[in-house]
C-alpha cells in the first residue's frame, strides 16, 4: 500500500505524512500536540523541592528529581511519538520510516522506537523542519532517500546464534 512513513516533529508538535499515489507526494495523515512539553517550569510543577540537612555529610542536600519537568515532559512526547509510530507500522508492514526532527528529540523517538519500528528506519534527519512549506519538506525527504540506507531483507530461517544453538 504505503511505501513510507515520514514523522516531522519539534519539542511540542508532530506531524506524520504518508508517502502519496508517487514517491516524491507527502499525504498529512495525523497531527500530535503537547503542549506541556512547551511550557515553563512553574507551570509544570507546584512548588520548589525542597531540602533537608544529611547528618552524615554535614551539608544540605536537595529532594528534588534529576530531570526537569520539560525534559520529563519531552521525553514522553518521544515516547508518544515511537508509540503511534509502532501502530503505523503494524497497520502498513513493510512500509519505510524518516524521522526529521531536532537533535535532542530525535534521540528520544529513537531510543523510544521497538525494535521492528527500528527496523523500519530507512533516514533520519537532526533537523527542525516543522515550520517548513510541504514542497520544500517534499524535497528534502526525496534528497534523503537517495541517500538512505536501504533495509535488509533477511531470510526467515536464518535466526540468530541463540536459536541456532538450541535447535540443534
Amino acid at each position: 500500500m504505503y511505501a513510507l512513513h515520514v514523522v516531522v516533529a519539534e519539542a511540542s508538535n508532530a506531524r506524520i505524512y504518508q508517502s502519496g499515489p508517487s514517491p516524491d507526494s507527502l499525504v498529512l495523515i495525523e497531527t500530535l500536540a503537547s503542549p506541556a512539553a512547551r511550557s515553563h517550569e512553574q507551570a509544570l510543577v507546584s512548588s520548589r523541592p525542597g531540602r533537608m540537612v544529611n547528618s552524615a555529610l554535614g551539608r544540605g542536600v536537595s529532594l528534588g528529581t534529576r530531570h526537569s519537568a520539560r525534559e520529563l515532559e519531552l521525553d514522553r512526547f518521544g515516547r508518544r511519538i515511537a508509540r503511534r509510530v509502532g501502530a503505523l507500522g503494524t497497520a502498513s508492514p513493510g512500509s519505510g520510516l524518516v524521522l526529521i526532527a531536532s537533535g535532542r528529540l530525535l534521540g528520544l523517538i529513537e531510543r523510544h522506537l521497538s525494535a521492528p519500528s527500528a527496523a523500519r528506519v530507512v533516514g533520519t534527519l537532526a533537523k527542525d523542519l516543522f515550520q517548513t512549506d510541504r514542497n520544500d519538506l517534499q524535497a528534502r525527504v526525496a534528497q534523503l532517500m537517495r541517500t538512505a540506507k536501504r533495509p535488509i531483507a533477511r531470510r526467515a530461517d536464518i535466526g540468530s546464534t541463540t536459536q541456532a544453538i538450541r535447535h540443534r
